[in-house]
């Protein structure tokens, strides 16, 4: 691709977006839960599954609010103990301590996307600054995609962060360029390499010195169109 893959594709750019929309919604607890459970964000899993890592997490009940998350977290893991406790006693069908490694597990995940979210109203400058903290604390990196998309969207965090303080405050909302980045900013554009297909856009593709060139969505059969006689001439 000339032109490269979007950062929307990794993990970094789905979490980012996911975080800009999570602000601006209002802190919604099903925004935390679809992060978790399509693995944006890392979690360190403690020999739990996702699955039940984002069924610990629905427990909660934080529902939405930024002030409810560190009040709810608290109070549900320790009673994420005393459940587990209950829970062995009775012989219930898990683990003795899964439930709750699987609750602790959710709540460093989520505590570290809380800490890292500035409050609401202050200066751009912080909000991107706090983006940066995110992309290096918070999003799963699996592979070299998500490694440059981390990278780049970084760079283009600081780039903005450099102009942002000349613009006036009521021109630049900071959460919608955050949740729009990923979609712009490219990664692993590569240059017409041998024995491979290049895909370029049509202003740039002639110029891959290859033979042939097909133009995606173009039907030969429609394309020109049939001869029109000019009427001057008959």
């Amino acid at each position: 691709f000339a032109e490269g893959v979007p950062t929307a594709y990794s993990r970094p750019g789905k979490a980012l977006a996911g975080w800009a929309r999570w602000v601006q919604e209002g802190y919604p607890q099903s925004h935390v839960t679809r992060m978790l459970r399509e693995r944006w964000i890392a979690v360190e899993s403690d020999g739990v599954d996702t699955h039940e890592i984002v069924s610990a997490f629905l427990r909660a009940r934080i529902y939405r609010g930024i002030e409810r998350y560190a009040p709810r977290l608290q109070e549900w893991s320790a009673t994420a103990e005393v459940y587990s406790e209950w829970e062995e006693e009775q012989g219930g069908r898990a683990s003795p301590d899964r439930k709750t490694r699987a609750w602790n597990a959710a709540a460093r995940a989520v505590r570290r996307l809380v800490d890292v979210t500035p409050a609401p109203g202050v200066p751009v400058g912080e909000v991107l600054d706090s983006a940066e903290r995110f992309l290096q604390t918070v999003p799963r990196c699996v592979g070299m995609l998500d490694e440059y998309a981390r990278v780049r969207l970084t760079d283009e965090i600081r780039n903005m962060r450099a102009l942002a303080e000349k613009l006036p405050s009521e021109l630049f909302d900071p959460w919608d360029w955050l949740r729009e980045l990923p979609s712009r900013a490219r990664v692993l554009g590569e240059a017409p390499r041998p024995g491979r297909a290049h895909c370029a856009p049509f202003a740039s593709g002639g110029h891959s010195s290859r033979p042939v060139t097909l133009i995606v969505g173009l039907d030969d059969s429609r394309f020109p169109g049939p001869l029109v006689q000019d009427p001057l001439l008959l």
